[in-house]
């Protein structure tokens, strides 16, 4: 997973990887991104958890004088918080990004507080996938066995996270 900036239609991918906080510290020292005295930011993270589908954000800030190297400073905005393409359930949160002089130093991102689905992805992620046809959604993808036997309830990822602690065919306790 990465981070993509763009200041002042400089291109910079940020490596990053999955984060489970709800507070989103990225550290971009190491990039030397270079403000100007008027500036354009913008920001996007695709997929960061399960349950988030883009969070993005953009920025005009300007800088009344030329700031002292040791000068530190604060451009205080909103990220979008994008659940899911198809529903455009959404929600704006609120980030930081934090300089020195004229280089940007930090990118703050607040984000929602988050349901434990994710201790489910994690426990699934080396679980055997096979293709199938899933028993939810129907569609032919990268299933699981939730029984781990030989009846084949097969659930995909994204089903999986959204279904209760319960077998959505028979009922019974899922692994």
């Amino acid at each position: 997973m990465s981070v993509c900036c763009l200041l002042n239609q400089i291109k910079y991918q940020i490596p990053f990887v999955k984060y489970y906080n709800p507070l989103l510290l990225i550290d971009v020292r190491s990039f030397y991104m270079k403000c100007q005295l008027t500036n354009t930011f913008m920001f996007f993270i695709e997929n960061p958890r399960t349950n988030i589908d883009l969070v993005s954000g953009f920025f005009e800030f300007y800088f009344k004088s030329n700031p002292e190297d040791f000068t530190l400073g604060q451009v205080v905005s909103k990220a979008l918080i994008l659940y899911s393409s198809t529903s455009k359930d959404c929600e704006f949160m609120p980030c930081i990004l934090f300089t020195s002089g004229f280089l940007l130093q930090e990118i703050l991102i607040y984000l929602p507080s988050q349901t434990f689905t994710f201790h489910r992805e994690l426990y699934y992620f080396f679980f055997p996938q096979t293709p199938f046809s899933c028993m939810v959604c129907l569609e032919q993808k990268l299933c699981y066995n939730v029984h781990n036997d030989s009846f084949e309830h097969m659930v995909c990822r994204d089903c999986l996270l959204c279904i209760n602690s319960q077998c959505p065919l028979c009922r019974k306790t899922i692994r």
